[in-house]
């Protein structure tokens, strides 16, 4: 599974304190995001698109 970026976990660690995600939850977030990115690196997304989130979560969708 690939690392995320430094730059881009930081961004999302700040964007999960904002909105009030509780810290025994981020974990769980963490996992996704590297989900999501080993999901785009794979399928060659781009990670920033809309279409790319639309397609991670119709192939994982049930398990969100």
């Amino acid at each position: 599974m690939l690392q995320t970026p430094p730059e881009v976990a930081a961004r999302f660690d700040a964007a999960m304190l904002a909105a009030g995600v509780a810290e025994h939850h981020r974990p769980h977030f963490c996992r996704w995001l590297r989900f999501y990115l080993d999901f785009c690196d794979k399928y060659r997304g781009e990670p920033t698109d809309a279409a790319s989130l639309r397609a991670f979560e119709e192939k994982h969708g049930s398990n969100l």
